[in-house]
């Protein structure tokens, strides 16, 4: 992952932290997947600190799992889906989910 730096106004600041407080998500997070959705279609993910394609990652998990979160949290997005993944597959197997 790469770091940028972008000027925006001070009302796209604020909208931006009021959007992180209700989705308790970083406006990072928030930032990344708006992007994502203009630029890539919701097609790359982000897994432990890494930008993975995300029919990638889905040839990786325990059909168990996603298909619970699918069930629990469909329609949403790539991201809020694979970071429900990611969270389960933790508490099922212990470990981190890994996409290489």
């Amino acid at each position: 992952m790469r770091r940028m730096l972008i000027h925006i106004t001070e009302e796209q600041h604020k909208t931006l932290r009021r959007l992180s407080y209700e989705q308790n998500k970083t406006v990072s997070e928030i930032v990344r997947e708006a992007l994502n959705k203009h630029l890539g279609g919701d097609k790359m993910v982000e897994v432990n600190g890494n930008m993975v394609d995300f029919d990638a990652a889905v040839t990786l998990m325990d059909d168990e799992i996603r298909e619970e979160v699918h069930q629990e949290l469909a329609p949403c997005t790539n991201q809020e889906f694979i970071d429900a993944y990611v969270q389960r597959h933790r508490e099922k197997f212990g470990e981190e989910f890994t996409v290489n």
